[in-house]
């Protein structure tokens, strides 16, 4: 599953680039570290089950590095049998982050079609206005609001 657009490319983002991601992974979560990312990226990115979860990374054209990615996961919902979940939208371009948006997200929708969902989910934080202003003029809508809060005495898997 691959999508390519305005010179940026879009695939499954392999075992072996994982560490080459967490800069870019870094830079939207501070708080977590290599060994938790790389704990997440091996959990998360199955390319063995890919209709089930796994992480999508956007490329400029000959360049090792990510500028964006997503990591998705299906679930089932009471609206219909399969969604696809994108938990996190990560967007880093110096140059533009509206192409590489447009490029994770016609890849996004892509591979809901692909899985045979029918509907397409993103969850994003607080503070990403622009990513939320590009989700808007792709379609979107906002749908619900999440809250979140950190029980006591519970740990965290993946952030230091």
């Amino acid at each position: 599953m691959a999508a390519s657009m305005e010179g940026l490319a879009v695939h499954p983002l392999a075992r072996t680039d994982f560490r080459l991601a967490f800069p870019l992974v870094q830079a939207a979560v501070p708080t977590l570290d290599l060994r938790g990312w790389l704990r997440f990226a091996h959990r998360v990115g199955c390319p063995e089950r890919p209709e089930r979860s796994g992480i999508m990374a956007a490329r400029r054209s000959a360049r090792p590095h990510p500028v964006g990615l997503f990591c998705y996961h299906r679930a089932r919902s009471l609206e219909c049998a399969s969604v696809l979940i994108a938990d996190c939208f990560i967007v880093i371009d110096i140059v533009d982050h509206r192409p590489v948006m447009r490029a994770l997200l016609a890849a996004f929708e892509h591979l809901g079609e692909t899985v045979d969902c029918p509907i397409v989910r993103t969850v994003i934080g607080a503070g990403s206005v622009e990513i939320a202003g590009s989700l808007l003029a792709a379609g979107y809508r906002r749908e619900a609001a999440m809250f979140c809060k950190s029980l006591p005495g519970a740990k965290t898997a993946y952030i230091r």
